[in-house]
């Protein structure tokens, strides 16, 4: 009786911390892709149409809707990550080749993103298109910097490379003022994913 006497009484309380509940479930990015199953496919839509109208994969953009699709597994190395520890599967095994030039330094798995984040020397995609273009059965957007298409396996598949400014307002793993300045000098942001539907 004590009890229902100060849920009474301090029922503002009580409606205030379930409101806060709710609000966590639906706000959370992770709750709220575990829950509703059906926003994967409008916030992958929704990066593919930012893309084309932007004429760019925007940087923000792709962090956000990659947390937001399937919240999983960063791991980051800022001294390189051993590419030997990337498991092989079909798509995976032919991105090896461009994953072994290039600086691996920040991994993404779920079950339905992979991403692989590394420091190039390159300046757009040009030299990339003999191992890319094999693997898209669908361009659905592309500029010298930036693809988007559909695999045989029906996985999309995004590459990008941008600018260390770029880099900076999406990753925020990199000391950009001191330590890191040396590594990242001269150097572009490639990501490669692999998107299952």
């Amino acid at each position: 009786m004590k009890i229902l006497y100060f849920i009474q009484k301090q029922h503002f309380f009580v409606i205030l911390f379930i409101l806060f509940c709710l609000l966590y479930i639906l706000l959370q990015p992770s709750l709220r892709s575990s829950f509703h199953s059906f926003l994967r496919p409008q916030s992958l839509e929704y990066l593919i149409s930012e893309s084309i109208n932007n004429g760019h994969i925007p940087a923000q953009l792709f962090w956000e809707v990659r947390e937001r699709y399937a919240p999983g597994i960063i791991v980051f190395n800022r001294e390189g990550i051993d590419k030997r520890t990337i498991l092989e599967i079909p798509i995976r095994s032919k991105l090896m080749s461009i994953i072994q030039e290039h600086y691996l330094f920040l991994t993404f798995e779920s079950q339905e993103w992979k991403s692989y984040e590394m420091l190039t020397d390159l300046n757009d995609l040009t030299s990339m298109s003999a191992s890319l273009t094999p693997l898209c059965q669908t361009v659905i957007f592309q500029t010298d910097t930036d693809l988007i298409c559909l695999t045989p396996q029906k996985e999309v598949l995004t590459a990008f490379i941008k600018s260390i400014e770029e880099m900076k307002q999406a990753n925020g793993f990199f000391d950009y003022n001191k330590h890191d300045t040396q590594l990242l000098e001269n150097k572009n942001w490639l990501v490669l994913s692999v998107i299952t539907k």
